[in-house]
């Protein structure tokens, strides 16, 4: 009974944020979409950078069924600096106003945060039904307020302000119940930083492409938006699959068979839910973004492709990043260079140029995430 009113909060809340990601592409304008899009890649990339330290934090709490106070709070003193930094440059080309730069380097890492912990000490605990209560209520306040600012001048702060208070019910809920928690003052907080830049490198060109094409081909934002945030539903329906598969490569020892069997399957997957979305594109499309964006539905393919990839490279990637392969961080700096290099010799690009930039990025993170592949087929020869 535990499990099934879990699934149900859960699914409730997962619904309710594909509705309010509706909701925001038809009501704004693309030129705010664009915008919109921007604040969230950088919801992403702090996202990523937050992951590893929730899941630090979850396996402290279920080990000493305590926490320690002062490394918490020397932790969101470091993650708030790491995350605000983060948000402010990846959103400097959206914004030139102080009121709005706050809200984008302070107001919405500091409640990401603050969510982050939350979910962390429930999640240890195992409160898992309560967790889900919270994001459920998070979830009505986002849909709430964004339906409330449906308006014909409806702009990207205004939702960025609904996502915000989504973040903060959640973490009051959560918090409220999390408060219980015995403190102490002995047990560290270790971090595994190779892993937390792991995954940040891993994850940051799934979002740094609406940066930087916002920041150099502003025109060209908001229809790249609804391109890109249609494929990479691929990403949102895999992860499920990827947080199960993270789970798991925690407690095996890699092999040569446990890369091949995960490539496979990760393969099957990606590339089934991109048949999918490219198969029903006719319908989909228009239902999720609305019928200003036609113009993109002839590089839906190119771009669900480079998801599908991505997909396949994050999932072989997990295995490497958790055995503490430090070289591998800086080998995912290529990835990232190619992407950034490439656009900016873009002059006017096409939205096939763009969507291509991508394919040409997320192949070449799979041949990387592929090498410890490549060196234990070696290797037993």
């Amino acid at each position: 009974m535990r499990n099934i009113i879990l699934w149900l909060l859960i699914q409730s809340a997962t619904a309710l944020n594909i509705v309010s990601g509706i909701i925001v592409a038809r009501v704004l304008e693309p030129q705010e979409f664009g915008r919109f899009a921007t604040m969230s890649a950088a919801l992403i990339m702090t996202t990523s950078i937050l992951n590893p330290l929730i899941n630090e934090l979850a396996h402290l709490v279920a080990r000493e069924r305590s926490i320690n106070m002062p490394a918490l709070v020397r932790r969101t003193l470091h993650a708030a600096l790491v995350c605000s930094v983060v948000s402010l440059l990846a959103c400097l080309s959206i914004t030139s106003s102080a009121r709005q730069a706050l809200v984008v380097a302070l107001v919405i890492p500091v409640s990401l945060i603050a969510q982050s912990w939350a979910t962390a000490v429930l999640t240890g605990l195992n409160h898992m039904v309560v967790l889900g209560v919270a994001q459920l209520f998070g979830a009505i306040a986002k849909v709430g307020l964004i339906m409330a600012f449906t308006t014909a001048s409806t702009t990207w702060l205004e939702v960025s302000w609904a996502y915000i208070a989504g973040f903060v019910l959640t973490a009051l809920v959560a918090g409220f119940y999390a408060s219980s928690i015995p403190r102490q003052t002995t047990t560290s907080w270790v971090i595994n930083w190779d892993i937390v830049s792991g995954f940040f490198l891993l994850a940051l060109p799934f979002s740094l492409d609406q940066a930087i094409v916002q920041r150099w081909f502003p025109n060209s934002s908001g229809p790249y938006a609804a391109l890109m945030t249609y494929a990479k539903s691929v990403m949102l329906l895999a992860a499920p699959a990827l947080t199960i598969a993270y789970s798991s490569a925690l407690r095996i020892s890699v092999s040569s068979h446990a890369y091949l069997k995960q490539l496979r399957f990760f393969a099957a997957l990606s590339f089934g839910i991109v048949g999918a979305l490219w198969i029903f594109q006719p319908f989909l499309f228009p239902l999720l973004l609305g019928s200003q964006y036609g113009m993109v539905t002839d590089y839906v393919p190119i771009a669900l492709i480079a998801i599908g990839l991505h997909v396949c490279a994050y999932s072989i990637a997990q295995l490497v990043i958790l055995r503490n392969q430090r070289w591998f961080s800086l080998a995912l700096l290529a990835p990232i260079s190619l992407q950034t290099l490439y656009l900016w010799t873009l002059e006017n690009p096409s939205l096939r140029a763009l969507a291509l930039t991508n394919v040409f990025t997320f192949a070449a993170q799979l041949a990387i995430a592929c090498i410890p592949l490549i060196h234990l087929a070696l290797k037993i020869k």
